[in-house]
């Protein structure tokens, strides 16, 4: 069975609504006032009042899939992440350049290269994209999107992590990289912009996922939370780090 939206609203015209992000009153002006939001207490109320709002428009036995999902990939990405930093270590160590490759540093990049591709499979499979993707992963777009906002977008710190690890290291391994681990990098940064688009094209990427890290960040959490300041660099296609809090 495919899990859609539940009870659309009618717009004012009559017809209904595609993306409630978009098109619901009431989301659209919660996401407008994203950033006037100022203290940790009102940024808790605001993420609260979003995802009862976007409840409205969920089928729950969606958002449980979704949230299995996602939980799947967040351990998934951070598995590959140690393998970029296994490389990156490799790197600063002088054992992986274009002028020098020690035994270890080209074990460290045969290894990350090759979980390249599931990380590349893994960011594909994620969002479901026509009604037999739904079918398949049991959720669509907008349960993704609620549990995403709901977790605080955790998992997007080490995709966009390994997107710009993987930049770098075309750029500095390319004397050393062949030309399929070069793919592979390639590869996974076209299934990560396109992880994003689709983030885009519902509305929560430019406002949700920046401003989720940025309100978190600007607002001074408690201690004991952990959280990321990320915003994307399009013009080099990086994402730059602004801030970062680990307790």
């Amino acid at each position: 069975m495919v899990i859609k939206l539940k009870s659309p609203k009618a717009s004012a015209h009559g017809s209904e609504v595609g993306n409630p992000l978009k098109t619901d009153e009431e989301l659209v002006d919660l996401l407008g006032r994203l950033d006037r939001i100022k203290t940790w207490k009102r940024f808790q109320g605001w993420k609260q009042s979003f995802l009862d709002r976007l409840d409205a428009f969920l089928a729950d036995r969606g958002v449980d899939y979704a949230q299995k999902a996602s939980e799947d990939f967040k351990i998934a990405m951070d598995k590959n992440r140690k393998y970029v930093d296994q490389c990156n270590a490799m790197i600063e160590k002088g054992d992986l350049t274009n002028g020098k490759v020690t035994v270890k540093g080209r074990n460290s990049l045969n290894e990350l290269v090759k979980n390249m591709d599931l990380a590349s499979n893994e960011t594909e499979a994620l969002i479901p994209k026509t009604q037999k993707d739904e079918k398949t992963c049991g959720y669509n777009k907008f349960e993704l999107g609620a549990v995403l906002v709901r977790d605080g977008f955790t998992c997007f710190d080490n995709m966009s992590y390994l997107n710009d690890s993987v930049i770098k290291m075309s750029r500095s391994l390319s004397e050393v990289a062949d030309r399929q681990q070069l793919d592979a990098f390639e590869y996974y940064q076209k299934k990560f912009k396109n992880f994003c688009d689709i983030m885009a094209d519902l509305g929560l990427y430019e406002r949700t996922y920046s401003n989720l890290y940025s309100r978190a960040m600007a607002i001074s959490p408690p201690t004991h939370l952990s959280y990321h300041f990320t915003v994307t660099n399009s013009h080099d296609g990086l994402s730059k780090v602004c801030c970062e809090t680990r307790v």
